[in-house]
C-alpha cells in the first residue's frame, strides 16, 4: 500500500478504507474549522480530512518502531522513519523550506515540490545527524498549487445527487462517470457530518485545481452541466440535485462572489440546488 496513492481520495473510497482498517479502532477524531484529524495511539499516526472528506496529508510519528515493517505500507522515495536528515536529503535533494532553527523548537524542513516535509529531534538547523521526529506525506505542488501563497484561497466545487430509487452504480451509467465519493442506501454513514443512509449518495468533484478563482471555476461547472443537461434532466423527478461551493479563506481576505446569469438559469432549470460554505 503506498502512502502517496492514498492523498486526495475520498475517505469512503476502497483505499482509505483498507488503510484505516489497518489500526486499532476507535480512534480520536480531533476538528478544526476547515479540516479533522483520526488519531491513531497504535501505531501512532494522524490522517487528516477536509471538511468535504478527503484526505488531505498523513503524518507518521516516530516510535521507534518500523511501520512499514508491522505494517503493508510503502513510503516513497525510499525513505524510512529512520533515516537521518542527511540520508534523506540525499534521497530527495536539499529542502525548499525550513525553520529558523532558533533554540526554542524542533527544526523542520519542508520538500513541497515532492509532497514530504519533516520535524527532527533537534533544535540545530546545522546537525545533519538528527533523527525523524516526524513525517508528513501530502499532495505534492504544483505551479497551479502555488496560487495558494499569493491568494490564500482554495475553491472546491462539487455535483451531489441523493435518491432513494438511483444506486450509485446507475447513476454512473446514466451520467458515464465514475464518481470521486458515493454510498450505498441502508449502507454505513459516508461521514460524521452527512447522514446518507436512507438514500443513495453520488458525488464528483468538479474542481481541476481548487486554487482557480471561483469566476474560473464556476465557468468551468457552467460548462459541465450545460454538457450534461439532458442527462441531468432526466434525474429530476427521482433525484436531489446539489452543487456544493466550498469556500476556504484566510480571515484576513474580503471574497466577492458573484454569479452569471446564465450559470443562476442553469441551475433553476435543472432544479440544483447551490450551497455555498465560506470557511475562514
Amino acid at each position: 500500500m503506498k502512502v502517496e496513492e492514498l492523498i486526495g481520495k475520498a475517505k469512503s473510497s476502497e483505499e482509505v478504507n483498507q488503510f484505516l482498517s489497518l489500526f486499532k479502532i476507535p480512534c480520536e477524531i480531533s476538528r478544526f474549522p476547515d479540516s479533522y484529524f483520526y488519531i491513531f495511539s497504535e501505531p501512532s499516526i494522524e490522517v487528516k480530512f477536509n471538511t468535504s472528506h478527503y484526505l488531505e496529508c498523513i503524518f507518521f510519528n516516530n516510535t521507534g518502531d518500523a511501520i512499514t515493517d508491522k505494517y503493508p505500507i510503502e513510503f516513497p522515495y525510499g525513505l524510512t522513519m529512520f533515516d537521518t536528515r542527511e540520508l534523506i536529503e540525499e534521497k530527495i535533494g536539499t529542502p525548499e523550506r525550513v525553520s529558523k532553527g532558533n533554540g526554542h523548537f524542533d527544526f523542520w524542513t519542508s520538500h513541497p515540490e515532492v509532497g514530504v516535509s519533516f520535524t527532527y529531534n533537534t533544535f540545530d538547523k546545522n546537525n545533519y545527524g538528527t533523527t525523524i521526529k516526524h513525517i508528513c506525506f501530502s499532495e505534492p505542488e504544483t505551479e497551479l498549487s502555488r496560487l495558494w501563497f499569493l491568494n490564500k484561497t482554495r475553491i472546491y466545487n462539487y455535483l451531489q445527487i441523493t435518491s432513494k430509487t438511483y444506486s450509485p452504480a446507475l447513476l454512473s451509467d446514466i451520467l458515464q462517470l465514475e464518481p470521486t465519493r458515493f454510498a450505498e442506501a441502508g449502507g454505513e454513514d459516508i461521514s460524521e457530518d452527512e447522514y446518507t443512509s436512507e438514500d443513495h449518495f453520488w458525488e464528483l468533484c468538479l474542481s481541476e485545481n481548487q486554487f482557480l478563482t471561483l469566476k474560473a471555476q464556476l465557468k468551468s461547472s457552467l460548462q459541465f452541466l450545460l454538457e450534461k443537461e439532458c442527462l441531468l434532466k432526466s434525474l429530476q423527478k427521482s433525484c436531489k440535485l446539489k452543487l456544493k461551493i466550498v469556500y476556504y479563506s484566510l480571515p484576513s481576505n474580503s471574497s466577492q462572489a458573484s454569479f452569471s446569469l446564465e450559470f443562476l438559469e442553469t441551475v433553476s432549470r435543472l432544479g440544483i440546488e447551490v450551497d455555498i460554505q465560506i470557511q475562514t
